[in-house]
């Protein structure tokens, strides 16, 4: 049982989705493998709309021995998106699952397609939400 009232946590998840400044449109899973092992053309396991959010932070990690800054890029979908992207991009291949995302953070929105570097998915019955490290970003249009 949450401490927080079902009207309350309703209300919450209405104003982040107000507030989502991207839309998951689109999870795909690494196609059948080439001759080489690399993982083929990305086949699309599930379609939709799911408010998010994107974020990209500036971090340094170490490389080598030296210090090296990169940037990640982080998607947060909340309540039942969060689970479902949870259910369908855990598994021994999520590596090379790929998600497509309209970034809504310009005027203009940009699709791009990011590799799944991570998942990390809380289900404590409040703001339940899965948080999706993202890798290799490219624009698809």
């Amino acid at each position: 049982m949450s401490l927080i009232a079902r009207g309350d946590i309703a209300g919450m998840h209405g104003t982040l989705t107000e507030l989502a400044n991207a839309t998951l449109t689109q999870i795909e899973a690494p196609g059948p493998l080439a001759g080489n092992g690399d993982p083929g053309t990305p086949v699309a396991v599930w379609t939709g709309a799911a408010p998010a959010f994107l974020e990209r932070q500036n971090r340094d990690v170490l490389s080598g021995g030296a210090q090296v800054k990169v940037k990640m890029d982080t998607l947060i979908l909340f309540d039942q998106a969060g689970a479902d992207v949870a259910a369908i991009v855990a598994g021994a291949d999520w590596e090379a699952t790929t998600v497509v995302v309209s970034d809504n953070r310009l005027p203009t929105p940009v699709i791009r397609r990011f590799t799944v570097n991570g998942l990390e998915h809380q289900a404590d019955g409040t703001l339940d939400h899965a948080l999706l490290t993202l890798n290799a970003e490219t624009t698809v249009a």
